[in-house]
């Protein structure tokens, strides 16, 4: 077994099974790095949006613009679509760098 040591700033855990497509199931912890700068294209952000909660999305630029689609994990959601002209909207709190699988089940 090889040590790791692991750099992030902050962690969150999952409460649902929004983005098990991603490797990501309730309970496990999604670790963060501040983000200092805007994130890369398909990143997987923590966010607020409108003030609202803390949240998990995808983040997808749309074409050569900085106009970007907030995508959850499941078809159920709708992507949000934030231009670059609405950023002040979006807060994106940190870029996901690792998560931690839970080896106990989630509680319900």
């Amino acid at each position: 077994m090889n040590e790791f040591t692991l750099t992030a700033d902050f962690g969150m855990t999952a409460s649902d099974n929004g983005f098990i497509q991603y490797g990501i199931h309730p309970g496990d912890t999604i670790m963060f790095k501040k983000a200092e700068d805007f994130p890369v294209n398909g990143s997987i952000v923590a966010v607020i949006i409108d003030d609202g909660p803390i949240t998990l999305k995808r983040i997808s630029f749309y074409g050569d613009s900085l106009d970007c689609y907030l995508e959850g994990g499941s078809s159920r959601v709708a992507p949000i679509f934030i231009s670059h002209a609405e950023y002040g909207r979006l807060k994106v709190l940190g870029v996901a760098v690792s998560v931690i699988h839970s080896l106990a089940p989630a509680e319900e």
